[in-house]
């Protein structure tokens, strides 16, 4: 049993949780702590309730400083924590002839049975943007849902002039029912690949050579421009929205090593980075926002004038409150 409980601790020892740069001494000699006491306390019972205690006490000081990005990676560390070491623990997990006990006896709902057989993970209990992952549906910037492949994106993050009153289709779906009837090799939606970061379906925009990019890819990689689809050579059937232009220049971000996934995706998926001086610190667009990575953007005036209009993306990460750099979008 120790051994499995040190084998649960060595991996978590590897959570994205410490590999961030963290310039506020205490909450840093902390987190050391916190690792410090993963090993020390493989062998003793209450090893759950020490860590947890500790993961209390660096939540309280989190709050009142300014590396509150910790918070979200800091709550993905204790869930992993939980289960891991409570695996590690060496405790029987309930068969399925006790499951459906507790199901008849009505202490196991039927999400807890589909979660137990992974048919739903608890985060399919509340509906995340797939651009921005937050949670939130707003009056004014609603989260809708896309009937055939089931991504949900706020209004104003997929750039939706109006929600309609039925049934709503996003950019991939829309084109694969268009075309369905034509093209019976059309790849399924939940099949393509983004041309940026090279992970499979999600909320996508197409690009001008008949391609596909993640939303969120577009927003943080600093190369990647939005331009109208009358003023583009975009070689697609749908009416109505942008193109993404500029893949064509991420060949120097696929390169990078991602911060949260520690991989550069076989040395295909871009990567942004902190534009902050000299930090070196490059991560994949999803990959920040489902560890807890908030964004959010603006239009800037001064610019609106001109033939070209920037977006700026304020990205917490590192420490820092940056730009990723500008997303530019033709006026028409």
């Amino acid at each position: 049993m120790e051994q499995r409980r040190r084998q649960a601790a060595e991996e978590l020892l590897k959570h994205s949780l410490f590999g961030f740069q963290v310039h506020d001494a205490a909450v840093a000699e902390r987190l050391r702590d916190l690792q410090e006491l993963l090993l020390a306390t493989c062998g003793e019972r209450d090893q759950v309730a020490l860590l947890s205690e500790s993961v209390r006490e660096i939540e309280e000081q989190l709050r009142s400083r300014s590396e509150r990005f910790l918070l979200e990676p800091l709550r993905r560390f204790e869930q992993e924590m939980e289960l891991l070491l409570d695996v590690g623990s060496g405790d029987e997990a309930p068969g399925p002839d006790e499951d459906e006990d507790l199901l008849d006896d009505g202490l196991l709902t039927d999400d807890d049975q589909m979660m137990n057989e992974g048919l739903l993970s608890p985060e399919d209990e509340e509906v995340l943007c797939g651009v921005c992952c937050a949670p939130d549906s707003l009056e004014n910037d609603p989260i809708v849902i896309c009937e055939v492949c089931g991504v949900a994106v706020h209004q104003t993050c997929y750039r939706l002039a109006a929600v309609p009153d039925g049934d709503w289709y996003c950019h991939p779906c829309r084109q694969y029912l268009d075309a369905q009837d034509i093209e019976k090799n059309l790849i399924p939606t939940h099949e393509l690949e983004c041309e940026a970061c090279c992970s499979k379906a999600g909320a996508m925009a197409p690009t001008i050579d008949g391609g596909w990019v993640h939303v969120a890819c577009s927003m943080f990689l600093p190369e990647l421009y939005l331009q109208d689809k009358h003023a583009s050579r975009f070689q697609g059937p749908l009416d109505d929205l942008q193109v993404v232009c500029g893949v064509d220049k991420l060949k120097q971000r696929r390169r990078l090593r991602c911060c949260f996934c520690k991989k550069s995706k076989c040395v295909l998926g871009a990567c942004a980075q902190c534009a902050v001086g000299k930090c070196v610190v490059a991560y994949h667009a999803l990959c920040a926002l489902r560890n807890g990575i908030k964004l959010r953007y603006m239009e800037d005036q001064v610019c609106t004038s001109l033939v070209l209009r920037k977006f700026w993306i304020y990205v917490l990460m590192c420490s820092h409150v940056f730009m990723t750099g500008p997303i530019w979008q033709r006026v028409p």
